[in-house]
């Protein structure tokens, strides 16, 4: 499977990203069970930081199999 996106993505970035992720996720822990929105929807706010943090791990996992040298250097 090819990249989602045309465009260049520093593989450092990203997997700052994926962490500050994980550090809001475990900054909103008192908010996890509420709804994700004012219309009272069936997804909770610890739905929507799951979704973007299984988002941001794929793309990283993609970018680690287009180059073989990030996993190397990072220990992945």
């Amino acid at each position: 499977m090819g990249l989602l996106l045309d465009v260049e993505i520093n593989v450092n970035n990203l997997s700052s990203v994926v962490c500050d992720m994980y550090d809001i996720k475990d900054r909103t822990r008192l908010m996890w069970d509420e709804s994700k929105d004012e219309d009272n929807s069936i997804f909770t706010v610890k739905d929507c930081l799951d979704e973007v943090i299984h988002f941001l791990e794929g793309l990283e996992g993609q970018v680690e199999e287009q180059y073989p040298e990030y996993q190397d250097d990072h220990g992945g």
